[in-house]
Parts: structure tokens; C-alpha cells; sequence
């Protein structure tokens, strides 16, 4: 049961975090101008969240 429902969320969440990863470079490329406030924001969320993701998920 437990690896069945391993399967059925690393599917989902892999192509969330690509989306999330390649939305993250696009958007450095695109406003490589405005590298202050919203970059710092973003990588902040990409720490948190891969800190989640590694406490939640230790095996993905």
C-alpha cells in the first residue's frame, strides 16, 4: 500500500518540481535586469522547498 501511493505522488510531484525548476531559469534568464528582491524570493522558496520535499520524501 505504502509503495503504491510512493508511486502514484513521485510521479506528480517530479513534474511539479521540474515545471517549478525550469519556470525558476526562464525567469532568471528573462530579468537577468532585476536580480535583487525577486530572485533572492525565489531561491528562498526553491530552499524550502527542497527542504520539505527532502524531509517528506528522503527516497525520491
Amino acid at each position: 500500500d505504502i509503495k503504491y501511493f510512493y508511486i502514484f505522488l513521485r510521479i506528480p510531484l517530479t513534474f511539479v518540481l521540474t515545471a517549478v525548476f525550469k519556470h525558476t531559469l526562464l525567469y532568471k534568464c528573462v530579468t537577468q535586469k532585476k536580480l535583487s528582491f525577486q530572485t533572492q524570493f525565489h531561491r528562498r522558496h526553491e530552499n524550502i522547498l527542497s527542504t520539505v520535499f527532502r524531509r517528506f520524501f528522503p527516497y525520491i
